[in-house]
């Protein structure tokens, strides 16, 4: 296992995903589009930061290569738990 400060998460999870196109109603009208462009652009914001603070590690073994996340969830108050919690990455991500 070797730690992938080189990868962001949101990268991994986000980086080849299709965005939602917007409805007709919206696409043709400019301001609208304007500010439906906008929130998602915040959504993205705070999803890309969100995944962004996990540590990436590479893990190989038995054949695979796999990539990992590791962050330690909060109490709910903001502090970090001694507990840590991994996410795999999904299958189209995998190198």
């Amino acid at each position: 296992m070797r730690e992938r400060d080189d990868v962001k998460w949101s990268t991994v999870v986000l980086g080849g995903r299709q965005r939602e196109a917007p409805p007709a109603e919206v696409q043709s009208d400019p301001g609208r589009l304007a500010k439906w462009n906008a929130d998602r652009a915040e959504q993205d914001a705070e999803t890309r930061k969100t995944l962004d603070d996990l540590d990436v590690f590479q893990v190989r073994g038995c054949e695979h290569d796999e990539l990992v996340a590791c962050g330690h969830p909060s109490s709910g108050d903001g502090v970090a738990t001694d507990e840590v919690v991994c996410f795999q990455a999904p299958k189209r991500a995998q190198p």
